[in-house]
């Protein structure tokens, strides 16, 4: 996994897709160079909203794939965001295949861990990991931040 975009871009095994929003240009996203303002490391991924004056709505994705059916694993990564004025609901939500996720605010200001445990089915050697502000479980379907940053992605067994 890439633990950090210390390659200064998402690289081959990361995608992202923006989607835009009803009421606007869609978000920016770019692989900063900033060590005092990553979580590890020299580089860190930042969605920010562009000229909507609404919300951030993206998906990052990534294959991974030499699982161990029926092993436990652990993904873990650092999330944060900058504050809008007004309404400052965000949720991000973060998923191991369709069925195992999580919802999270991605925290405010200051990094925030985020963990999700998973057991392949019996199988299962490949699993998609998503992270994205779309579609959540809460009935929400934007980000109502300034930004939402990601970084030192890890999966672990356990």
């Amino acid at each position: 996994m890439n633990s950090g975009f210390e390659s200064g871009s998402l690289g081959d095994a990361f995608t992202i897709a923006i989607f835009p929003p009803s009421s606007g240009t869609s978000a920016h996203p770019t692989v900063e160079n900033n060590p005092s303002a990553a979580q590890q490391g020299n580089y860190f991924l930042l969605v920010s909203r562009g000229s909507d004056p609404l919300s951030i709505i993206f998906k990052l994705s990534q294959q991974l794939t030499g699982l161990c059916h029926g092993a436990p694993y652990r993904l873990t990564f650092w999330s944060r965001s900058t504050p809008a004025a007004g309404d400052n609901d965000c949720k991000v939500r973060y998923c191991l295949g369709g069925d195992t996720c999580q919802v999270a605010d991605p925290g405010l200001d200051n990094w925030i861990r985020q963990t999700l445990d998973f057991t392949p089915a019996p199988g299962q050697t490949m699993v998609t990991l998503s992270v994205d502000t779309r579609n959540t479980t809460t009935g929400g379907t934007t980000c109502l931040r300034d930004s939402v940053s990601l970084d030192s992605f890890q999966l672990v067994a356990l």
